[in-house]
């Protein structure tokens, strides 16, 4: 039964992943922001929750469209420092908020506390991370950022979601 969940988890993954490496590579030449737009953002939004398709291929094309807005707004904003002072605050904001509750994939009371620990964990490294590459990796520290307000986006999205779909649903 396990492997079984395994084996779907590892196949629906790469379902996901492989068209943004693809795109990263063909179409935009760069597969260091593809890759470090799918380890850095699977990592986050494992604990900090966020919006998520209904279907397999709603998800890999909302992924691959995510992909794409976020590489063209680090591209736009690579010059601009106020990114980072945003940044910053939307990941205060997440640090405060989450997890995220989604209907698809529901959480008892404990596995909300051990969500909300980790993702305040891997927030707070990433945004360590983000000012201390600005120095010496600025395009690496730009697109942290980048990755940081895209999952804010996505986690508003899902409150928004959760709000029209049930009002109490996210007061827990």
């Amino acid at each position: 039964m396990y492997f079984l969940y395994g084996v779907y988890s590892a196949v629906y993954d790469f379902l996901d992943f492989l068209p943004v490496i693809l795109i990263g590579i063909f179409l935009l030449h760069d597969l260091s922001s593809a890759l470090t737009f799918i380890i850095v953002l699977s990592i986050l939004r494992q604990y900090t929750g966020g919006i998520h398709a209904s279907t397999v291929f709603g998800c890999v094309i909302s992924y691959c469209l995510v992909y794409i807005a976020y590489y063209q707004l680090s591209e736009i904003f690579m010059s601009y420092s106020e990114i980072y002072l945003i940044a910053v605050c939307c990941g205060e904001y997440q640090l405060v908020t989450t997890p995220t509750m989604n209907k698809n994939k529901p959480m008892t009371d404990k596995q909300l506390q051990i969500c909300g620990e980790k993702a305040r964990g891997v927030l707070s490294l990433l945004l360590i991370l983000m000012l201390i590459s600005y120095f010496w990796f600025p395009t690496f520290s730009v697109r942290i950022a980048m990755i940081i307000i895209t999952n804010f986006l996505l986690i508003i999205a899902q409150r928004v979601a959760n709000y029209e779909s049930d009002k109490d649903f996210n007061s827990r």
